[in-house]
């Protein structure tokens, strides 16, 4: 049932994304008070949208003075210093007690400056994630909040009007956290999204190469995985939809003539960076990331792929399966165990079951398998990383042999597995009962008397080696 919401809102910034959030507000019954340096995309909106309800305005004075007071003011402008100028316009129009909600893809430290110099002056912001592209936009997105906890209290009923429907009706939104824990959450959010698209690329690839598989065979696997709900979701679904897609130039799939560099908008890097700063390994997040990167570097492209060798069976469909869950779920657990650690540094309490819920629906990494790691979140509260859990590590040990027997495949036929293969050393190097660092500390007392520790004995040591 839609959620009627009387309510007026300012919106700034009429892109993609702001065009569908602006729809979704009109729809649940706000009046839209809408500007956009562009003056054709708000003449294209006001064609889109119910005329009694959108409000197309000539400056953001203009804007500011139609609404009343106290003021909620939604931003979808360019990360950046275009959101700080148009913030440092707003400050000198509104009033305190307004509010400003940051719904673009910040950074989360600029999130945090913005809320504490804005909290001087009385007026609220919230730096708040949205995810679920365009259609997620007018349709229902992910909502993931931070910041003034009162302004998220005042705009719950909004949030949860415009938010996707998870199970039983829950609205996919939420609030993480003081300062920039939205923000945060939804940078990880982006990382996960990298890693597990690169995994689906992955498996992709290893089946076209090594088994030799037809576009059309492709696209069936790909929608048998659709309806398995161990490895179900939207970017599988999409995946199928992708390879069943022609070419109207060519009468072929469109993916055989797509070329294989991949963009990125920051938000991975941003993830990566974090990772750094906060000293969490996140292997197979980053190596998605370096995935991007070297698709966009100059490559002589000289060894070519070994001629298909497989034989694809019913063996092999499960091989493939299994990969692909121990990749997604290795995605996740990297994404999870930054935002604990994030949680616990910045002082955030952050339910990761709550926000496994707000990921059901509407956004990017929605899946069907999501529940299981909710449900290892509810059972494990506070723990450090996925692999504790029992039912997930037992998933994750059934998957180890044909995550290995796929990355050996990739291997014969030259198929580079970035996230796969980060994921297997990851896996192995948690339950390694020695990693090769302890010859790398060796050699820090060696060369700078770096000192190191002993397995028989509390302490620190150094030797002086060549005495």
């Amino acid at each position: 049932m839609r959620k009627e919401i009387d309510q007026e809102v300012g919106l700034i910034g009429l892109g993609v994304m702001g065009q569908g959030i602006a729809l979704n507000l009109t729809q649940h019954g706000c009046q839209a008070f809408v500007y956009d340096k562009d003056q054709e995309k708000m003449r294209k909106l006001a064609e889109r949208a119910d005329q009694t309800k959108i409000h197309p305005k000539q400056s953001l004075s203009a804007l500011v003075d139609a609404i009343k007071r106290p003021r909620t003011i939604m931003l979808l402008v360019r990360a950046g210093e275009e959101t700080d100028h148009v913030i440092e316009e707003l400050v000198a129009l509104l009033e305190a007690q307004d509010t400003i909600v940051d719904l673009g893809n910040s950074h989360y430290q600029d999130t945090e400056r913005r809320e504490a110099r804005l909290a001087r002056q009385g007026i609220r912001f919230l730096g708040t994630g949205i995810s679920g592209g365009e259609k997620g936009a007018e349709k229902g997105p992910a909502i993931m909040a931070g910041g003034n906890e009162s302004a998220w209290q005042d705009l719950k009923k909004l949030f949860s009007a415009i938010a996707a429907s998870g199970s039983h009706e829950k609205p996919c939104c939420d609030y993480f956290g003081t300062g920039g824990a939205g923000h945060f959450v939804k940078m990880v959010h982006n990382g996960i999204e990298y890693g597990y698209m690169e995994v689906i690329s992955e498996i992709y690839l290893l089946a076209k190469t090594y088994y030799g598989l037809e576009t059309s065979q492709m696209a069936g696997v790909f929608r048998e995985f659709s309806q398995d709900e161990r490895v179900s979701s939207y970017l599988i679904e999409i995946t199928a939809k992708i390879l069943e897609k022609i070419d109207q130039d060519t009468g072929r799939p469109l993916i055989e003539w797509i070329a294989d560099i991949a963009g990125n908008k920051g938000t991975g890097k941003w993830t990566s960076q974090a990772a750094l700063e906060l000293g969490v390994s996140v292997p197979v997040l980053t190596e998605a990331l370096y995935a991007r990167y070297h698709s966009a570097e100059p490559r002589q492209k000289t060894q070519k792929s070994q001629a298909a060798t497989g034989n694809f069976d019913d063996k092999a469909m499960s091989e493939l399966r299994q990969a692909l869950e121990f990749g997604q779920y290795l995605c996740f657990e990297n994404g999870l165990k930054l935002i604990q650690k994030a949680a616990t540094a910045q002082h955030w309490n952050m339910d990761l079951a709550a926000l496994l819920e707000t990921w059901e629906n509407g956004c990017i990494i929605r899946t069907r398998f999501s529940e299981t790691i909710k449900h290892a979140c509810q059972r494990n509260k506070g723990m450090a990383s996925l692999l504790e859990d029992q039912k997930i590590a037992g998933i994750l040990e059934r998957d180890l042999t044909s995550a290995k027997t796929v990355l050996w495949k990739a291997c014969q036929s030259n198929v580079p597995l970035f996230c796969l293969s980060a994921a297997l050393q990851y896996y192995t190097a948690y339950h390694s009962s020695q990693l090769p660092t302890v010859m790398v500390q060796a050699q820090r007392d060696f060369f700078g008397a770096h000192t190191y520790q002993r397995i028989d004995k509390k302490g620190t040591f150094h030797t002086k080696w060549e005495e």
